[in-house]
């Protein structure tokens, strides 16, 4: 991509609302500037891909008020029109930049620092993206097994402080998991038995219960019988 159609793209980008891939589908259809942009109409701007007429209203206004404010300036488009004329953006025919004055050679110096600032701030974004075990770097063996994994302890005044996380190695990862499994099915084992006997006992108190009750009344209904 050559230097004017860069320089087109980034004016566009100017209007509020405006990404990357909405300009490059608007630069296809021929509307590569704000000038164009803002005298573009709704019919012909909603049959962009992507961009419904309320949209299209929205960013041909946006355009329209980013000239107002703009207006006496001289924009990127203009100033290069008067320094290298009617160029095509089809052409491919390179700019010789010995021809741009010194006006023009700001204006791409100012475009090749924001590049730079944009390309700064999305390898900072990256960076922040790093995943937990990236940031906490090669785990590290804890130095006594008596210090819990997580833990809030206080300090002499009272004050809670915040949970602190020790690393722990794969071996140990493995050995706790397992340790947990089998104080797990432990735990429900012991619960299971405990149950079983708890409803046994239950359910023999109950019979007994209910056997003697018959035989008493068993008896009772014999005596009455005999007399």
């Amino acid at each position: 991509m050559y230097l004017y159609e860069f320089i087109m793209t980034l004016d566009i980008q100017l209007v509020n609302g405006i990404g990357k891939k909405t300009a490059e589908r608007m630069k296809e259809e021929g509307i590569d500037s704000v000038e164009r942009l803002a005298s573009s109409n709704v019919e012909d701007l909603s049959k962009i891909n992507g961009i419904g007429d309320y949209t299209a209203r929205r960013y041909i206004s946006n355009a329209r008020v980013y000239l107002e404010n703009n207006k006496g300036k001289e924009t990127v488009e203009n100033i290069i029109k008067e320094e290298i004329g009617s160029f095509s953006t089809n052409s491919k025919e390179k700019v010789d930049v010995s021809r741009l004055s010194e006006k023009s050679l700001d204006i791409v110096q100012e475009y090749h620092d924001n590049i730079k600032v944009v390309e700064k701030k999305k390898k900072t974004i990256k960076k922040e993206n790093l995943s937990l075990e990236e940031f906490l770097g090669e785990p590290e063996a804890s130095t006594s097994e008596e210090v819990p994994k997580l833990t809030i302890e206080k300090n002499m005044l009272g004050v809670p402080i915040k949970p602190f996380i020790i690393p722990l190695k794969k071996e140990e990862i493995a050995t706790t998991g397992v340790e947990d499994v089998k104080s797990t099915k432990k735990a429900t084992k012991k619960a299971t038995k405990k149950a079983t006997k708890k409803a046994t006992k239950k359910a023999t108190k109950k019979a007994t219960k209910k056997a003697t009750k018959k035989a008493t009344k068993k008896k009772d209904l014999a005596e009455k019988r005999r007399i």
